[in-house]
C-alpha cells in the first residue's frame, strides 16, 4: 500500500512542507495525467493546502503556484500508518494464532497417543495375566492327578501291606504246620 500515489505524495509534502506540483512531478516520476488528478483535488481542497484561487487552472503556468502540506495531510498519513500498523499486527496475531493451534493439536495428538498406550500395555498385561491363569488351571489339574494317583498309590500301598501281613501269617502258619508235621 506504500506504492499508493497518494502515500507517496503526501510522503513527499511532509518532508517538503512547501513545494510545486511540477516538483512533486519530477522528484515521483508522475505522469501528467496522475498530476491532473492531484491538481483537481487540491483545486477542490481535498489534498494538499492551497490559497490559490482557480488553482486548477493556474497551476501549470509560471509562477507556479504554491502547496502546503495541510494538518488534514498529516491525519491522512498517520491513518494509513495505523492501518498498516494494525495490518501487521493482525498478520502477527494470525501467526500466533495458527502457532497455538498446531501447539493445541501436538498436544491433543499427543494426549490420545500416551493414553492409548497404558491401554495397550494394558492389554498385553490382561493377556499374559489369562496365559497364567491358564497355566495355573492346568497346573491345578495336574495336581488333582497326582493326588488321585497318589490316592491309588496308597490305596494299593495299603493293599500291599495287607497283602504283606497276610502273607506273613499265611507263612508263620505254614511255619507252624511244618514244624508240627516235622518232629
Amino acid at each position: 500500500m506504500d506504492n499508493d500515489i497518494y502515500i507517496k505524495a503526501l510522503r513527499y509534502a511532509e518532508e517538503k512542507k512547501k513545494f510545486t506540483l511540477q516538483e512533486l512531478q519530477f522528484e515521483l516520476g508522475l505522469s501528467d495525467e496522475l498530476v491532473d488528478q492531484i491538481a483537481l483535488q487540491a483545486h477542490h481542497k481535498q489534498i494538499f493546502f492551497q490559497s490559490t484561487s482557480n488553482f486548477y487552472n493556474k497551476y501549470k503556468s509560471e509562477p507556479y503556484p504554491q502547496c502546503f502540506f495541510s494538518v488534514e495531510d498529516k491525519f491522512r498519513l498517520l491513518e494509513h500508518e495505523e492501518l498498516n500498523h494494525a495490518r501487521e499486527s493482525a498478520l502477527s496475531a494470525t501467526r500466533f494464532a495458527v502457532l497455538a493451534l498446531v501447539i493445541s493439536a501436538i498436544g491433543s495428538f499427543s494426549s490420545i497417543y500416551f493414553s492409548l498406550q497404558p491401554s495397550t500395555q494394558l492389554s498385553a498385561l490382561s493377556r499374559q495375566l489369562t496365559s497364567i491363569e491358564s497355566q495355573l488351571i492346568k497346573s491345578s489339574d495336574l495336581l488333582s492327578d497326582i493326588a488321585k494317583v497318589n490316592e491309588k498309590i496308597d490305596s494299593q500301598a495299603l493293599n500291599y501291606e495287607k497283602e504283606m501281613e497276610l502273607m506273613l501269617v499265611i507263612q508263620e502258619d505254614l511255619r507252624a504246620i511244618k514244624n508240627e508235621i516235622q518232629p
